[in-house]
């Protein structure tokens, strides 16, 4: 090795025996918090702050590349630590599984281990050049030439907000979101979407794979977030709460959902007949019912409907499933929204009333044939006054009725209406 002769003076660099050093080598580090000469220790198993007849200063090529291979070190450790905890976790859990039934908080702390990404720090040390002497000036203080030094650092801005994004596939995939770009579509229905991975969850629905499992019930999703929340209702964990009446749910999107109910709120309408609905997918489900596109078909009859739920409740039928029991005298139904309307008949309430005659009725249903009733009666008397012709009581089943629901207190009034 070819030896040169260095002159040592009070800018020569401890580590590299440049003469380009500015800091002292037992001065801080900001953005680790350490001194230079502990960061030297740690990663080089060198002690700097010892040796009097030694440079007692580091230049900044040395400083950039120590702090990036110390916060390097220090990701790598944490994610070593982290992988020892899963896998010390998974072990765990499948031992207690051949012992012993699985409860909800154990699903949770141990068998659906939620694993937070380590924030890495940029090691770029490629992008440290040694031969760089234009960030050097001795003249110029550290701070100034980290200031310096950041100008050369590629910033990725969106043009169209201003919004700073942490790298240019971020600031890609931003941009799609003001230009409305989709560039990765579902090989099977042609749906599309921003990013490939969602495309790929997508492609789920049409293969019925659902890899993520409820170790709880043995339900499976098609997603882990979905999952994540299927959990809480075994735990009962609801932590979004409406401030308006206290209602909890256990996740944000139904809790905005639900605010929409006391507002009034129905953001979604349908371009065909105008209806509102207080989210996206709702109004989604009732286009279908116009175009009627019936997707989901019965493999037992081959009946067709719009909503897998539809589905669902038709295959209930087959199966001879009736889920929803009354506790007051053990009739079952079908539907839940079934039962609430059986209760009202033990309740002894009757919130249907006829708008005609004081009569009123537990069902809906039976309002509704109620009314039948008037509206035949209206139909004789008007066929009584006029004459039999079909004209007549064509004209006066059309116009009675409607004068009568909703704008007439009693059964009299109607009479003096037919009689007029």
């Amino acid at each position: 090795m070819e030896q040169t002769n260095i002159e040592i003076t009070d800018k020569t660099c401890r580590l590299c025996l440049g003469t380009k050093a500015t800091s002292c080598i037992n001065s801080m580090n900001k953005s680790t918090s350490k001194k230079y000469s502990y960061i030297v220790e740690n990663c080089l198993s060198l002690k700097v702050d010892d040796a009097e007849d030694f440079p007692q200063k580091i230049c900044l090529k040395c400083i950039k590349l120590l702090v990036s291979f110390y916060k390097f070190k220090n990701t790598v450790l944490e994610s070593d630590k982290r992988l020892h905890e899963i896998l010390a976790q998974e072990d765990k859990a499948d031992q207690e599984n051949t012992n012993h039934k699985i409860g909800p908080s154990e699903v949770i702390n141990a068998t659906v281990p939620i694993v937070e990404p380590i924030k890495a720090e940029n090691f770029d040390f490629d992008e440290i050049s040694v031969r760089d002497d234009s960030l050097y000036n001795s003249s110029e203080s550290e701070a100034e030439i980290e200031d310096k030094s950041r100008e050369k650092i590629p910033i990725n801005k969106c043009e169209i907000c201003g919004k700073f994004l942490s790298c240019k596939s971020n600031l890609t995939q931003h941009i799609r979101r003001h230009t409305g770009e989709r560039p990765f579509a579902c090989d099977v229905c042609g749906k599309k979407f921003f990013k490939a991975e969602h495309a790929s969850i997508h492609k789920r629905i049409h293969t019925g794979e659902r890899p993520h499992k409820c170790l709880i019930c043995s339900r499976r999703f098609i997603q882990y977030a979905a999952l994540k929340v299927h959990i809480r209702t075994h735990t009962g964990e609801r932590p979004h709460q409406c401030p308006t009446c206290g209602k909890a749910f256990s996740q944000p999107s139904s809790l905005v959902y639900h605010q929409r109910t006391h507002s009034g709120e129905t953001p979604f309408h349908c371009t065909l007949c105008g209806k509102g609905f207080k989210n996206s997918g709702n109004l989604k489900i009732h286009i279908r019912f116009h175009q009627d596109e019936r997707n989901f078909v019965c493999k037992l009859c081959d009946r067709r409907f719009v909503t897998s739920s539809h589905l669902n409740l038709h295959l209930r039928q087959h199966r001879g499933e009736r889920p929803h029991k009354c506790v007051v005298c053990g009739k079952a139904f079908l539907r839940s929204e079934h039962l609430k309307g059986h209760l009202v008949i033990h309740s002894g309430q009757k919130p249907h009333a006829c708008q005609v005659c004081p009569k009123r009725y537990t069902q809906s249903s039976h309002l509704a044939r109620h009314m039948k009733t008037h509206d035949r009666q209206a139909e004789a008397k008007i066929t009584a006054a006029e004459g039999p012709t079909e004209q007549n009581i064509v004209e006066g089943v059309s116009h009675v009725p409607q004068m009568a629901v909703g704008a007439i207190d009693n059964w009299s009034e109607v009479q003096n209406i037919v009689n007029r």
